[in-house]
């Protein structure tokens, strides 16, 4: 949809040259982060052995109840491990990286009840005895506690991105901030890699004896951190989501468009500005949004003279605000509507679904819902309430014929 030469907002700008196209920062955000998954060596190793334990709790009821069992004998609340770096959010995968790392006492000890089970299969507990193994190399305990890290930060980048209030200069500076966090990790780790080397050099994890084997890939923690930072500025950076050249650039329209919204913060003005600081920003907002550049301006005077803002620029503020920076609204959407709209109700017409949908995704919570109203225009349509008593006695159906060519076969069965 934002190809260079026939994507829609292609199509769009040839005939509407001022749209201003803005790529989902969200998407943007899991964009980056699949680049990294194709430049850095063993994260996807780490990803294969989560869609195993994914697989195998997922599809299996009793394998499900063995690690319930586990956890409840070392008393460790069980959390529900799922895929990671797949379609969904960066953080649906820290929940999986989390739960692994919460319940990895557990899920060592199934491994090694199950890999010496005699009831089971001899290749199912060799299955088992490998899972075991990997589990308990140093190189995979430094990946989790190194993802742990980056997808912390990740998740609350993506988290805050998605909320409905937020305003591309706000979502610029969190971006620009997260970025300098991440690029800070390459000399500096984070705090579950370093819990992860303390217990690496005394070869213990979580009460879980380690060794050091050749199957898992270790993650250079350096390289993954750089990669994570050239993508996520190379991606977020920029007006759209095509890259251009090896090394990360910012888009020079972006870095002007952004300067040019920062006129609004008073904490980017000098102490004492002039009476015509800002000129130059603001006529070039109202150029871009089809504006009246005069009125403006001598608004902006007002508001840099005496902090006032009067409605000319406050009418130029709330345009600004319109700008969307992410699309998750419409994701929350398609997914209520696969809820609604499933297989077994697949029968539902549009406006009915729309309705629905209406209400799931903007309708009050069921605290603040008053539905007198609604109730009222029921009983106002003819329709009787739950406790109407009074209805009309049930009309009985007649007595059948029993007179049958049956009868006397009937008779004699009697």
């Amino acid at each position: 949809m934002i190809g260079k030469k026939s994507g829609v907002a292609t199509q769009l700008i040839s005939q509407y040259p001022d749209l201003v196209v803005w790529h989902c920062s969200n998407h943007r955000l899991e964009l980056a982060v699949h680049d990294v998954l194709e430049e850095v060596d063993g994260i996807n190793h780490f990803k294969i052995f989560f869609d195993k334990l994914y697989s195998l709790y997922s599809a299996s009821p009793k394998n499900q109840y063995e690690l319930k069992r586990c956890a409840a004998n070392l008393d460790v609340q069980l959390y529900s491990i799922g895929r990671i770096l797949d379609t969904r959010w960066v953080s649906s995968s820290l929940r999986s990286v989390k739960a692994v790392w919460s319940n990895y006492n557990a899920l060592y000890q199934h491994f090694d009840n199950a890999s010496i089970d005699m009831s089971r299969q001899s290749k199912e507990r060799c299955t088992y005895s490998g899972l075991k193994d990997r589990l308990t190399e140093t190189g995979f305990v430094y990946n989790l506690g190194l993802l742990y890290d980056a997808l912390s930060e990740l998740s609350y980048l993506s988290l805050e991105l998605q909320k409905r209030n937020k305003t591309l200069p706000e979502a610029h500076a969190l971006i620009t901030r997260q970025i300098r966090v991440v690029e800070s990790m390459i000399d500096n780790p984070g705090i579950y890699l370093k819990q992860v080397e303390t217990s690496i050099n005394v070869l213990e994890f979580r009460h879980v004896k380690l060794h050091n084997g050749r199957r898992v890939t270790k993650i250079n923690s350096a390289q993954f951190y750089r990669s994570l930072t050239n993508n996520l500025k190379q991606r977020l950076l920029r007006f759209s989501s095509h890259r251009s050249g090896t090394e990360p650039q910012i888009s020079e329209d972006y870095n002007k468009f952004v300067k040019t919204l920062e006129i609004f913060d008073r904490n980017q003005w000098p102490q004492e500005p002039s009476i015509r600081y800002g000129e130059d920003e603001i006529r070039v907002l109202c150029e871009k949004f089809k504006l009246s550049g005069h009125d403006y301006v001598r608004s902006f005077r007002e508001y840099v003279d005496s902090g006032i803002v009067s409605k000319p620029l406050d009418l130029l503020m709330k345009t600004v605000n319109t700008l969307v920076v992410s699309t998750a609204e419409c994701e929350r959407i398609f997914s209520a509507m696969n809820i609604i709209h499933s297989d077994l109700r697949n029968k539902l017409k549009v406006t009915t679904v729309s309705s629905l949908l209406f209400i799931k995704c903007v309708g009050p919570p069921l605290p603040l819902f008053k539905p007198q109203t609604y109730v009222k225009a029921w009983m106002l349509l003819g329709r009787r309430d739950a406790d109407y008593t009074k209805c009309a006695a049930r009309q009985k159906d007649q007595a059948p014929n029993l007179t049958t060519e049956y009868q006397l076969l009937w008779d004699h069965l009697n």
